[in-house]
């Protein structure tokens, strides 16, 4: 679990979870919601096999690509809680679709990465 406003960070290893990588086929993390009693956070899931086998053993490139991938996923969130918190979303007139949201978050990427 990662809070972007607190800084608090879990992390927790899934192996169950494992084969759910290669069934998205490369996909390296995602961004989901977890509910925590009655509250509610941000997820960032790092499939770190995916990205282990994308450097093909390569231990520099892998810490690379995993700050890439943090950031990517972390940058999403901050897109989404924009997002959401916007007038236009708050009065329903904000169609909203998940794709939309990647052109943004990768050219924010770039920029901090470059």
């Amino acid at each position: 679990m990662t809070n972007p406003w607190s800084g608090g960070i879990e992390t927790i290893y899934r192996a169950e979870n494992m084969h759910r990588s290669r069934i998205l086929r490369g996909l390296c993390g995602t961004v989901s919601d977890a509910k925590q009693g009655r509250e509610w956070d941000w997820r960032i899931e790092i499939f770190l096999g995916t990205i282990w086998e994308d450097c093909k053993g390569d231990f520099d490139t892998f810490t690379r690509e995993l700050f890439k991938v943090w950031l990517h996923e972390f940058l999403h969130i901050i897109y989404r809680w924009e997002r959401v918190n916007s007038e236009a979303f708050l009065t329903k007139n904000d169609e909203y679709a998940f794709i939309d949201e990647e052109k943004p978050v990768e050219t924010w990427v770039q920029m901090l990465t470059s």
